[in-house]
Order: structure tokens, then sequence, then C-alpha cells
């Protein structure tokens, strides 16, 4: 990564660790005693997933912007650093959740292997960002043209495209009925849900100069907006009832004030070069195989004593300072293993020799 761009290792960092810290809080937003730390805790978190997707934007467009791109040489490394992990994680989940089941699996091969294919087409849990994320990078040859060309015309597209959907899910809750043709439950993990995140991630990156001089003259405005837009999520999300979703417009004000006031942070630490930015660069090299191991670990974990010792204030902590931990042990020994990239992890003596 171009030194200039270093910063963007700290938002990915933020966006991996917000990511642990959504699903280690979501079983107690329900509690009576955890309702309010449990609410706040995940609804403050709920940027995670849409700053990954302008960071992707971001640099997909920054790593591109040139003459002679090459689609099989673009397409070659998406497949082999993204696809391939997710192939085997899907399969990995798949069986770990049938493991009480394993001969009726074997038993049932056609119906086992349907499943799984479905699985791999909408997303495990989780791992429905991936598949979202792949439908970006198959449209980005095309994006990247359109934004260079009409870019301000683009970002509106798809800014309307993403707000009307976001908005007709929102008001899906109150049954009201404005999605066109299929079910609502079709367009969540679909790109026009999402793709106002990506773009704005690639106009972002075809004006860094404009967007870096906002960050840097305006970081205490941008902190008030940032607060102010949290406060209205959270309003929001207190009348809705809507605790266990990303996708409503409060979130989409929230996401693009998040990625704005956290920017204006890290472009301060950028040339860091002591232990805490190293360990952001290290996470966020390892940002991937953390965010498709997290899950498995959480429910590990909650699985070594009773559900209710974590029903508490400490139990969710503690629980997500276990599962971080587990994770960045795990994203580490693997990364000492040339299996790294197959799942999802990078290989630190290939780094260090690339370096």
């Amino acid at each position: 990564m171009k030194e200039q761009l270093r910063e963007f290792n700290y938002l990915r960092t933020i966006a991996t660790i917000s990511i642990i810290g959504i699903h280690a809080s979501g079983p107690w937003r329900y509690t009576d005693a955890l309702d309010k730390y449990g609410f706040i805790w995940n609804e403050t978190m709920r940027y995670a997933i849409p700053l990954f997707l302008i960071i992707s934007g971001f640099l997909l467009f920054n790593g591109n912007n040139k003459d002679g791109f090459s689609y099989l040489e673009y397409y070659r490394k998406r497949f082999s650093r993204i696809v391939v992990p997710y192939i085997l994680w899907t399969i990995f989940y798949f069986v770990y959740d049938n493991k009480n089941n394993l001969m009726e699996l074997w038993e049932f091969k056609v119906r086992s292997i349907v499943r799984l294919i479905r699985m791999l087409c909408v997303g495990y849990g989780h791992l429905y960002f991936i598949v979202i994320i792949l439908q970006m990078y198959i449209l980005f040859p095309v994006l990247i043209k359109l934004i260079r060309r009409y870019p301000k015309a683009v970002l509106s597209a798809a800014f309307l495209m993403t707000f009307y959907l976001q908005t007709a899910e929102y008001l899906n809750l109150y049954q009201i009925e404005i999605f066109w043709m299929f079910d609502h439950r079709f367009y969540q993990n679909m790109f026009p849900t999402w793709i106002f995140y990506f773009a704005f991630g690639m106009y972002a990156s075809a004006n860094i100069p404009t967007i870096t001089k906002i960050a840097s003259n305006y970081r205490i405005e941008l902190f008030i907006i940032w607060i102010t837009s949290l406060i209205i999520l959270l309003l929001d999300s207190e009348f809705s009832r809507a605790f266990t979703t990303s996708i409503k417009p409060t979130v989409l004000l929230y996401a693009i004030t998040s990625f704005l006031f956290f920017y204006s942070i890290s472009i301060s630490f950028h040339v860091i070069t002591n232990p805490a930015g190293k360990f952001a660069d290290w996470v966020s090299s390892q940002s991937y195989i953390i965010y498709l191991s997290h899950l498995f670990f959480i429910r590990e974990i909650r699985m070594l004593t009773n559900n209710d010792n974590w029903n508490s204030l400490l139990g969710m902590t503690a629980l997500f300072f276990l599962t971080l931990i587990s994770c960045l042990l795990f994203a580490y020994i693997i990364s000492l293993r040339s299996v790294a990239p197959w799942l999802g992890g990078t290989n630190i003596w290939r780094s260090e020799k690339q370096s």
C-alpha cells in the first residue's frame, strides 16, 4: 500500500474490530439488564459493513486508476484472495452447523450439496457481506469507467438506488410495501442496496485532495456531525425497534459521517511507526481471516460456560475481548503457514519478502 494511504490500515482495523463488537453485543440487546448497554454498543458500531465497502471502493479505484487495466489479472487476484477462502469457510460452517448430523449429510448427498450451493449464493450468516462485495468486484471494471467520465452522475445514481432500497426495507417494518417485483429479502444481499458506499469510496479516491482537505480542516465540525448522526440513529432504532439491521437511511447517514470523521483522525497517524501503528498494519493485513473466523470463536466461547454467565455487561465485554484475542492468535498462527492465503490470511514471510 502506498505510504500516503496507510491511514486506511487504521480504518480497516476499526471496521474489523467493530464487526466483532456488533456480533458480541447482539444477543443482549433484548435482555432487561443489558438492553441499554447492548443497544448503544451494537448501534454505535453499525458503520462497520458500510465502512468496509467504502474502503474497498477507495483502494480499488486508487490501485487501478491507470491505463492498461487488465481484466484477466484483476479477476484472477479477486478469485484467489476472496472467492477461495469464502468457499472454504462456507464449507467449514456448513459442516460445523451439522456436526451432529454428518451421517445424514452423507446419506442425503444431493440435498446436502443443494443446501451448500444455496448457502454459497446467499452467504452463511455474517458471510452475506462477501456475497455483496463480490458483486461490487464484478461491477468494478464498469464502474471505474463511469466514475472517470461521469463522477457526480454515477454517485448520484448510486445514492438514489441505495437510498430507495434502504428506505423500502425500513418501511417494510411498518408493513408499507414499496419494493418492486421481489420480496424485500431478495434485495438485502443484492448490490443496489449497498452500491452507494462502494461508489462513494471510488468517488472519494478520485478526489483525494478535496476529501483530505475537508478531513484535515474540519475535524471538530466532523466530530459534531458524527455525534449528531449517531444520536439520530439511536433515536430511530429505539423508535422503530430495528435493532438487527444496517439497512436503513439513518445508518446511511451515520456510515458516511463515520468514514469522514475516522478518516480525519487517521490521516494524523499514518506516519506513526510505534507498536500501535504496526499493530494496526498487521490487523489490517489479516482483516479478512479475522472476519471469516470470528463468528466461530464467538459461538465456541459462549459454549465454554452457561449462557447466563455472559448475560451481563462484564460478560458481554469479556466475550468481545476473548473473541478478539482468539481471532488475533488464530490469524497469527495461520500467517506462519503457507496455507494462509487459502484461509483469507496473509503469510507474514511472503509479505516481508515482498516488502
